[in-house]
Parts: C-alpha cells; structure tokens; sequence
C-alpha cells in the first residue's frame, strides 16, 4: 500500500514538474500579448536574453558554410564576449527589451489579438510548432512567426523557470523587419 502510494506522490511530482515550464511559457507570451511589462521583467532573464542575441549576431556574420556548424557556434562563443561590435552591444542593449518583446509577439502572430489592442490570452496554436523539456533543467518552445523565422525561447530553472534565451536566425530574419510596423 505505502508503495502505490509513494509511486501516486512521485507520479503527481513528475507531472507537476513537466506541466510547469508550459505554464511559464503561457504566463510570457499573454504578458507578451497584454502588454504586461512587470510579468515581463520578472520572468526573463533580460541580461541573458540580450547577450545570447549579441552571441546570435557575431555567428551569423561568420560565413554561411561555417556560421550553422557546431564549429561556428565555438567561434561565436569565443568571440562574442569581447569582440562584439559596440555598435551592435548598443542596439540590442537598446532594442531588446519588454515592450519590444510585446509587439514582436504581437505583430508575429503568436498571440491572439485584436486591432483595437484586446487580447483574448490565448496563444495561437498554430504558431507553437514544438514545445518540451530538452534536459532536466531546460525547456525549448518552437514558434513560427508569421511570415517570419522560428523564434526558439529557452527556458532554465534557477529556483524558477524564466525565459533565458531567444534564438533568433539572423540569416531567415533579415526581410522579416522591413515588413514590421511595430510600435512600442
């Protein structure tokens, strides 16, 4: 008897631990959609997300043969802390924040919402092409712009989930923000 239930309470304590980063995942992208910038700044890593965009941007300088490869991302990782372009240190410090978070998932179809800037709170399904723990302490959510890339955010546990990284390709991207009006 003590057995089932000790395997009913690892059971509930599994699932619970699965279910969590889904429910984080949802609480940032309706902060997204209703523009809810506190809920924002508490469940992203700001600094981490701009620096792993500084790190995105110095490998897809690298040329395109080398850029994708295992390879490149070493090259990136050396590089990025201490040869990043001012320039592009400045614009993402600058760019990359909670209120441009909010309308890039707007504007990218990944939340519901409506012209006169009411939200539903339900994320677009359709968008979300994957989403699991990829490790223990990680969870990756796929999602795909409207005619746009796919956006990767990277959930890590740190006594909480809290979005820690967006993987933006560069390369898919580089049309994408001429066709954007985005208002912050």
């Amino acid at each position: 008897m003590h057995k089932k239930v000790a395997a009913g309470v690892l059971f509930v304590l599994a699932l619970a631990w699965i279910a969590w980063p889904f429910h984080t995942a949802y609480v940032v992208l309706v902060a997204a959609a209703t523009r809810d910038i506190p809920t924002l700044e508490r469940k992203v890593d700001w600094v981490s997300v701009r620096q792993g965009i500084k790190e995105d941007a110095v490998t897809s300088m690298i040329p395109s043969g080398i850029g994708n490869s295992a390879i490149g991302g070493m090259i990136a990782r050396k590089v990025a802390p201490s040869n990043i372009d001012p320039r592009i240190e400045q614009m993402v410090d600058r760019l990359v924040t909670p209120e441009m978070f909010a309308s890039l998932a707007r504007h990218a179809g990944i939340v519901n919402w409506e012209e006169d800037g009411t939200t539903d709170r339900r994320i677009n399904r359709g968008r979300v092409k994957w989403a699991f723990l990829s490790g223990p302490m990680s969870f990756k959510v796929e999602l795909a712009a409207r005619n746009g890339p796919t956006v990767t955010l990277v959930f890590e546990w740190s006594g909480t989930w809290r979005l820690e990284r967006i993987i933006v390709p560069f390369r898919e991207a580089k049309g994408y923000a001429e066709h954007v009006d985005i208002q912050i």
